[in-house]
């Protein structure tokens, strides 16, 4: 929750909830301020003092005072809700956490472990020891980028890359290549998967770092210069509604594709607000302002974005076939129609045979209109990869109970 009125919101939506479905109990007891849970103190997952976990905290952080730290942190309410936020990160998987601050809030306290001489090459040798380790060993890291590490904006576009692609093109050349390919190899054996060509490992090798658990990514950019100095990949909505795109196209103009390095029809992908991102096709269309995005509103509530917010563009070189994708609709735009499964089945597939290019994201959003009613539905499964193209050959599933209409943008 970014802004004051929506955690207002949502804390008045629990009280409101709570009330009305837990009359007989004591709600000033029960809701009372900070909800705090974790596992810190009691062993197992429950609600904790305020107090308690601060004393806990000062305890554990007193060596790192001394040794690591150098200065003493003050934690105040809002330092422990983000420290119990981290923590959940660390518990989900292929999640990752963007903290951004001014100078002297807290931050490069938090990781320091590279000096100041940290040059792109450093980075390129330590992503990928961090992929090898993670894509061919499975284990679980942990990869902390903290604003003073962050020499060039390259960086943070390789991060971009990683975490849209699960791969950054160009990383393993030459010998490296060969070497991660024989560490592929060996990682498949384990799976028991029988893996002969190049690129069969490499596809296997991507499709470990876009699922692999416990891969947890803690970016924390740079500050006010660069912050305030978009970088070339990132571009503002522009609200255009007379320009035409269907649900799977955006429009950039000319001078900023060739800036891109695309083309008609390459496959993007967009990182939005929250956390949000879907893969998309690019076209040129010079109606379109310079640094500027076009694309229709059901893609905007994808990203969960609106006309002036910015949106990150990378372009997508491999795109998968999706074997099996679950798509379920919601509970009141269901409640319009009769339907059976097949039909729906039959639907969804004539809605991505008339899109530009068939293809969808996990968590994105749609709508169909059936017998004059517009139905909403999200994709809730993509397989193998979070992303691909849907052909004839793609399982399409729609079992299940309609997904509740407040869970339709749940993270």
């Amino acid at each position: 929750l970014i802004y004051d009125y929506e955690r207002q919101w949502t804390e008045k939506a629990i009280d409101d909830i709570a009330a009305k479905h837990f009359s007989n109990v004591d709600l000033n007891t029960a809701l009372k301020r900070p909800i705090l849970f974790s596992d810190w103190l009691a062993g197992h997952y429950a609600s904790i003092d305020e107090d308690e976990l601060r004393q806990y905290i000062q305890g554990r952080l007193k060596t790192d005072y001394e040794e690591e730290v150098g200065i003493q942190l003050v934690f105040f309410n809002q330092v422990l809700d983000q420290v119990l936020r981290i923590d959940r990160v660390f518990r989900q998987p292929q999640d990752h956490l963007l903290l951004i601050g001014l100078s002297g809030t807290g931050k490069a306290t938090l990781c320091r472990f590279v000096h100041n001489k940290y040059t792109a090459a450093d980075f390129d040798d330590d992503l990928r020891q961090l992929l090898r380790h993670s894509g061919c060993k499975g284990e679980k890291i942990v990869f902390l980028l903290d604003e003073s590490n962050v020499m060039d904006s390259s960086f943070l576009e390789r991060m971009n890359t990683l975490l849209a692609n699960g791969e950054v093109r160009g990383l393993f050349e030459g010998d490296e290549y060969s070497a991660l390919l024989n560490l592929c190899k060996e990682g498949a054996q384990r799976q028991g998967l029988m893996l002969d060509s190049n690129d069969e490992l490499y596809k296997w090798f991507t499709i470990q770092i876009i699922n692999i658990k416990k891969m947890d990514q803690f970016m924390y950019p740079i500050l006010t210069n660069l912050l305030c100095e978009p970088l070339k990949n990132q571009l503002k909505v522009q609200d255009d509604k007379k320009v035409e795109l269907d649900n799977c196209t955006v429009a950039i103009e000319p001078y900023n594709m060739a800036e891109l390095n695309l083309l008609d029809n390459d496959f993007v992908i967009l990182n939005g607000r929250k956390l949000r991102e879907t893969i998309l096709v690019v076209i040129q269309d010079e109606r379109c302002v310079a640094d500027c995005i076009i694309m229709n509103h059901i893609i905007q509530k994808n990203l969960q974005v609106h006309d002036g917010h910015r949106v990150t563009i990378n372009k997508c070189k491999q795109i998968v076939e999706c074997k099996l994708i679950k798509i379920l609709p919601t509970e009141s735009s269901f409640k319009k129609i009769t339907i059976t499964n097949d039909e729906m089945r039959n639907t969804i597939k004539q809605y991505f045979s008339a899109l530009r290019e068939s293809i969808t994201h996990k968590d994105d959003i749609f709508t169909i209109c059936i017998n004059t009613h517009d139905i909403v539905f999200k994709v809730i499964e993509t397989d193998p990869s979070l992303y691909g193209r849907v052909t004839q050959d793609t399982v399409i599933n729609c079992e299940g109970d309609p997904i509740k209409d407040e869970e339709l943008y749940e993270e």
